[in-house]
């Protein structure tokens, strides 16, 4: 026993560091790449407090081992705090907001309650998702996600007091309002000029009033939805550059593919010094005369998924409100 604490605390703390970063399944950035880093940002809101749960487990585990991993450990907590209209965290049980590194913002706060198992009926209202809009200045972490919460700019009258500090990484997912386009514009806040990863949803064709540029993103998450409501003359990904941009990962939902194939390859171009990885989703794929080994000099991962659409599987935004029955495999499609 006294040989092994001595080898445990002669090993210096960054290295037990990394090994418990690949217990934990948080591997550093030039370990799995960016867009395996940041992948959470696009995910659910229960899977994403699920595989918190899980960690914590881990954490738990391994801290009972001697007290140097448990100090290590204790700097380890990603502190995930799920927060309602309100502003106020709801989950996990007793944690304070302005103790988090990562906050999601949820619009449906009882059904998130009701699947954690917590009780729901009231809580917050008794909120059902209904879609409410949050300034820059009121998120109050690090790591932001908003899932079915409106981002704007401006000032709003239920401003919270900000911590200030700059976001690192951003994730807006509107849920189950298509026809609502992500506000650009809140991107040029001063909390955000140092954003490493970002994800949003909006529609397509896009809407953006100027070119603008984030000079230190290198993680891009995209969902478009197809908003008929537009005309097809207007703007596209070309307005948005990001200098250090190393992964893209482009997911189209209801697309006219063809005319976002010229898009996206517009993009990807204007970006070839610095794009390393490349993933299209929902079957989306490049035009035949686009090389992408010649065009893209630095890619090292590029990979390309099929489709998961169908009658059901379009609606995503279900997942928000209802648990299916039965696994969605076995539903018989309708003719």
């Amino acid at each position: 026993m006294a040989n092994t604490a001595s080898a445990v605390s002669k090993m210096p703390v960054e290295m037990w560091r990394e090994i418990f970063h690949l217990c934990l399944g948080t591997e550093y950035v030039d370990i799995r790449g960016w867009l395996r880093t940041y992948e959470f940002l696009r995910g659910k809101v229960t899977e994403i407090t699920d595989a918190n749960q899980i960690r914590a487990g881990i954490r738990g585990t391994l801290s009972l081992v001697c007290r140097r991993w448990r100090d290590v450990l204790a700097d380890m907590d990603d502190n995930m705090v799920v927060a309602g209209p309100d502003g106020a965290a709801i989950w996990p049980p007793g944690r304070r907001m302005e103790h988090a590194k990562h906050a999601v913002y949820v619009s449906n706060t009882s059904y998130y309650l009701w699947k954690h198992g917590e009780p729901w009926w009231g809580v917050n209202g008794g909120n059902l998702g209904s879609s409410y809009t949050m300034n820059i200045d009121q998120l109050d972490a690090p790591i932001i996600q908003l899932i079915g919460v409106n981002l704007e700019a401006t000032a709003v009258e239920r401003c919270l007091d900000p911590r200030g500090g700059n976001i690192k990484a951003l994730s807006v997912m509107f849920g189950i309002d298509r026809t609502t386009a992500f506000s650009f514009r809140a991107l040029t806040h001063p909390r955000l000029q140092h954003l490493v990863a970002l994800s949003f949803e909006t529609r397509y064709p896009l809407k953006i009033s100027e070119p603008f540029s984030l000079p230190s993103v290198r993680c891009l998450f995209v969902k478009l939805r197809w908003y008929y409501g537009l005309d097809r003359e207007q703007d596209t990904l070309s307005k948005l550059t990001f200098p250090k941009l190393s992964a893209f990962e482009l997911t189209p939902k209801g697309v006219e593919m063809e005319g976002l194939k010229t898009d996206v390859e517009g993009f990807l171009l204007t970006h070839a010094e610095t794009i390393e990885e490349v993933v299209l989703r929902e079957g989306f794929c490049l035009s035949e005369t686009f090389d992408v080994d010649k065009s893209l000099g630095r890619l090292w991962r590029y990979e390309r998924h099929p489709s998961t659409s169908n009658i059901f599987r379009d609606w995503d935004w279900l997942d928000l409100y209802c648990e299916p029955l039965w696994p969605l495999e076995e539903w018989e499609p309708w003719e």
